[in-house]
């Protein structure tokens, strides 16, 4: 059965050997009928930062190998081995290589301890659970040099008081390019050994709950009085950023949209600003699409930095049970319980261009979408038309010419 959660720890079980698309963030993989090989996505085609995390459910002695795709690697090598109730998870470093982070045995478990005051670790822990009801809390991180490039800490606020926690580089290190970085009420922070003298985050999202909101529904210069914007669009719209000068270091603002329709919702910068993206290429803007999240922090006098690793597609959900001409705008397209058969059409293999994927994903327990083709397009070489099954999905490649090829 095909589990469908594409915006929050989206998750599903393997029980065979499969080519992945990364649709899903979690998979459960049970090999007790036999031994399983995991394919990875071409790393060049998800987000830098994004992880994928695998998690054996069996205790057989059959094995579980995850594969780079192509060339690539996972720390350097050509695979990665999934043992009996093991939990791994593998991250993008880079367009041609992975690593692997958070592998623990049955045997084994996550060590945390608590912090209430300022304080200076030594990575002898795996989770710091921070308490600043007190007062201010700093806390000083290990020399990334002292630690195996690659391994992860994690930062859980526990408190919701107005109190600030920091944390702040040993030596000359840096985090994100920066010094120090801070947890708002409730946050979750993990940070990475990326180089011997650096930190990356991910996974830095904060509870709303403790937030100011403010639902924005039309183009507008944001002042930053709010903490969290619900986006909720009837029309294309334009949302400025506050100058990053004007408001406070690593101060954080989120963005949820909470419409599905297919408008456009762009976050732009301030006078002269910038936006660093999640591959770490710099820009005037980003856009938000329908259902997604944006984390914003601000990390310079001129530089706001998306955070959040999420989303990693461009989604849309059908919500009329009917026939449906797909555009290039989606990366996922969810089709919505059917009563009948239904044709989604996709867009001309040559406008779509070479290498663009759209995934179809059919959460109808009866019915069947069937994908068929623009003009003179084939799918798979030959055929018009192709179903995709209830409680399935199917990705689908264009050649950038006529050709759509497809794989489960």
């Amino acid at each position: 059965m095909l589990s469908v959660k594409l915006k929050n720890e989206s998750f599903t079980t393997v029980a065979a050997t499969a080519t992945l698309t990364g649709i899903f963030d979690v998979y459960f993989v049970d090999a007790t009928a036999g031994n399983i090989v995991l394919t990875l996505p071409p790393a060049e085609d998800l987000l830098l930062g994004r992880s994928l995390t695998f998690k054996r459910t069996d205790n057989t002695a059959n094995t579980v190998t995850v594969l780079p795709d192509g060339s690539e690697t996972i720390d350097g090598a050509a695979s990665i081995v999934v043992t009996n109730t093991d939990i791994v998870s593998v991250m993008i470093s880079s367009l041609t290589g992975w690593r692997s982070f958070q592998a623990s045995g049955a045997a084994s478990s996550t060590s945390f301890t608590t912090l209430a005051a300022d304080a200076t670790i030594t990575g002898a822990f795996d989770t710091y659970f921070i308490d600043a009801t007190l007062g201010n809390v700093t806390v000083t991180l290990p020399l990334a040099a002292s630690l195996p490039v690659s391994r992860n800490i994690n930062f859980k606020r526990t408190d919701t008081t107005f109190n600030t926690v920091t944390i702040t580089r040993a030596g000359a290190d840096t985090i994100d390019g920066a010094t120090s970085i801070t947890l708002s009420a409730t946050d979750i922070l993990t940070l990475m050994v990326l180089t011997t003298t650096s930190w990356r985050s991910f996974g830095y999202e904060g509870a709303t709950g403790t937030q100011v909101a403010l639902t924005v529904t039309a183009t507008g210069a944001l002042t930053g009085a709010a903490d969290l914007y619900v986006v909720n669009i009837a029309a294309d719209a334009t949302f400025t950023l506050p100058a990053a000068s004007a408001v406070a270091p690593y101060r954080k603002l989120s963005f949820r949209r909470i419409d599905i329709a297919n408008f456009a919702a762009t976050i732009a910068r301030a006078g002269a600003d910038v936006i660093v993206l999640t591959n770490n290429a710099v820009a005037t803007s980003t856009t938000i699409t329908a259902s997604d999240p944006i984390d914003l922090v601000r990390t310079g006098t001129a530089t706001w930095t998306l955070t959040s690793t999420r989303p990693t597609f461009n989604t849309f959900t059908v919500t009329a049970d009917a026939p449906v001409t797909l555009t290039t705008n989606y990366d996922v397209w969810i089709a919505p319980t059917l009563a009948a058969d239904r044709a989604f059409t996709l867009p001309l293999a040559a406008t779509a261009g070479s290498g663009k994927k759209i995934t179809i994903v059919n959460k109808s327990a009866a019915n069947s979408v069937t994908a068929t083709r623009a003009g003179a397009d084939v799918i798979n070489a030959a055929a018009t038309t192709l179903a995709v099954a209830a409680n399935t999905g199917r990705t689908f490649i264009s050649d950038g010419v006529s050709v759509w090829a497809t794989f489960v």
